[in-house]
């Protein structure tokens, strides 16, 4: 991916790693963790931090979430570098998660729109993360040019909500895969 990106110099992109991924890749590939240095050093990449290990942090408790939030920053800092961006593992929501991110100092978050919608409506429906898009269409039917869906959101805590969605990524992935 980093060689395909720096065939592109004038092109810009984000990459999440949690804080296991950059000390193994020190460890084990620190080629490529050079050439992901240079392109955010370079500017083109913008760093995207997360918890330390890929964990789901709705099914902890607050204080280990919040040590795995700056253990996975520390990795980035190590390298120079500060992520203003968090990734939500899984994408599991409750209430407390944008908090968890703003206070380990993330201005902004990439979040689940369906999870968001769900929440907003006060909603839950059967998980979404295996369904296929059309199933997800079919249990939450949504507008789309809801704005959600194409602008950030203030999420509690004050930051920025950035939301993705299964319903465009699943179709990609099954693009890419041949389907």
């Amino acid at each position: 991916i980093l060689d395909v990106a720096a065939a592109y110099p004038a092109a810009h992109f984000s990459l999440e790693a949690s804080g296991f991924t950059l000390d193994y890749l020190a460890e084990h590939q620190p080629e490529v963790l050079e050439k992901l240095m240079r392109a955010v050093a370079e500017g083109r990449c913008e760093p995207v931090g997360s918890p330390y290990a890929h964990m789901v942090l709705t099914s902890f408790p607050e204080r280990d979430c919040r040590m795995a939030l700056r253990f996975g920053r520390e990795a980035w800092e190590r390298l120079g570098a500060r992520p203003k961006t968090g990734w939500n593992p899984e994408f599991a929501w409750d209430a407390r998660v944008p908090g968890l991110f703003a206070g380990a100092g993330y201005r902004r978050l990439v979040c689940d729109f369906d999870s968001y919608i769900q929440t907003a409506a006060d909603r839950r429906l059967p998980s979404l993360h295996t369904s296929t898009p059309e199933k997800i269409d079919e249990l939450m039917p949504v507008d789309p040019a809801h704005p959600v869906l194409h602008r950030p959101v203030r999420l509690p805590g004050g930051i920025m909500g950035v939301a993705k969605t299964d319903r465009l990524s699943v179709r990609c992935i099954k693009y890419f895969q041949g389907g």
